[in-house]
């Protein structure tokens, strides 16, 4: 589904649709509306980054792992890119700090800090459709050139991928089997390795 909303395209595919009835019908409710708000403040984040380099959002997309924000026709120097690709992650870092803090005296707390230091994680890993590899992508290419952040970034991601399914071999051996856990895992490898495929495509893209 797609609609226009003074002048940006958002899309959201029924997966997506199917995937918020689900965890809002289940036990996974209050995790699921935290990890919303969050993830909101995230992209939040690196939309006031973009509007104060002066450039507007041109469409956002609503997908299982989170929303994608694009910026077609937006020229945004490197520097600029690794700002804003760093802005998400920053926010969410900062509100763990401060809820680790706040759940020393209250557990109420223990849930949004968890979330948002997983987000800072997750958003940090060195692949390219994720906010830790825009930054390395982009930083190489000021210092450097392109063609190396490229090769550059390919090398993080094979080994991000390798990782990932390290630590997910290893939980199933030890018996260690929680199906969020194993759900996202799997997501992510998918993810970095259709990058890896298709890279270019999504260039202007950030992930959540």
């Amino acid at each position: 589904m797609t609609v226009k909303l003074k002048n940006i395209k958002v899309t959201a595919a029924f997966p997506v649709f199917a995937a918020v009835t689900y965890f809002l019908s289940g036990e996974m409710q209050k995790n699921f509306l935290w990890a919303a708000l969050f993830a909101s403040v995230h992209e939040c984040a690196h939309i006031l980054a973009i509007r104060l380099f002066g450039k507007r959002i041109q469409n956002l997309t609503f997908g299982i792992m989170g929303i994608r924000i694009g910026k077609n026709r937006i020229s945004l120097s490197y520097k600029q890119e690794c700002l804003t690709a760093a802005a998400g992650p920053f926010v969410n870092l900062l509100l763990a700090i401060i809820f680790y803090f706040l759940k020393s005296g209250n557990d109420f707390f223990t849930l949004p800090f968890n979330i948002n230091l997983g987000f800072f994680i997750i958003n940090m890993l060195p692949a390219e459709i994720f906010d830790g590899g825009r930054i390395i992508y982009n930083y190489t290419s000021l210092k450097r050139d392109e063609k190396t952040a490229k090769n550059v970034i390919c090398i993080f991601e094979i080994l991000t991928e390798i990782i990932l399914a390290a630590v997910l071999i290893i939980s199933l051996l030890t018996d260690y089997v929680n199906t969020t856990f194993v759900f996202f895992s799997c997501n992510m490898m998918v993810m970095i390795f259709s990058g890896i495929f298709f890279k270019g495509k999504a260039k202007s893209i950030f992930a959540s």
